[in-house]
């Protein structure tokens, strides 16, 4: 999890997938959390936990920084073990939603598509945080 003075990006290409009509798309905010999300193939089996703890450790953050505008980004690339693209969209998704629910303001990068990210991030102790679920 970042706190971030600046988030830019671009749709670069498609990895997952087969939708090119997002290449090329820009999408930018200021004072803003960057949520990483890696998902494992283990955590299929404990679904229901490791979205509590990451719907969790998301309102933590948010908390603890003061700052409700939040970007989840899908970030297969944290461990070697990846869930399918399917379950992993299905928690993101679902994380979405209910942090929407709790009045944050959330936005999802697209979903299996490789991005041009521009990151500028905060100084201070709570500007990196990482959590394993």
């Amino acid at each position: 999890m970042l706190a971030l003075d600046k988030l830019k990006y671009r749709v670069a290409r498609a990895s997952y997938s087969n939708d090119s009509s997002l290449i090329g798309k820009e999408y930018e905010c200021k004072d803003c959390l960057l949520i990483m999300i890696h998902v494992e193939e283990f955590d299929k089996e404990r679904r229901n936990r490791v979205l509590k703890k990451l719907l969790n450790n998301i309102t933590w953050y948010s908390r603890k920084t003061g700052n409700n505008n939040i970007v989840l980004h899908s970030f297969a690339h944290l461990s070697e073990d990846k869930a399918d693209p399917e379950f992993a969209m299905s928690i993101i998704r679902e994380a979405e939603n209910k942090l929407k629910k709790k009045g944050l303001n959330i936005h999802t990068t697209p979903f299996g598509y490789f991005l041009e990210l521009e990151i500028k991030i905060k100084g201070g102790p709570i500007a990196r945080v990482f959590k394993s679920l």
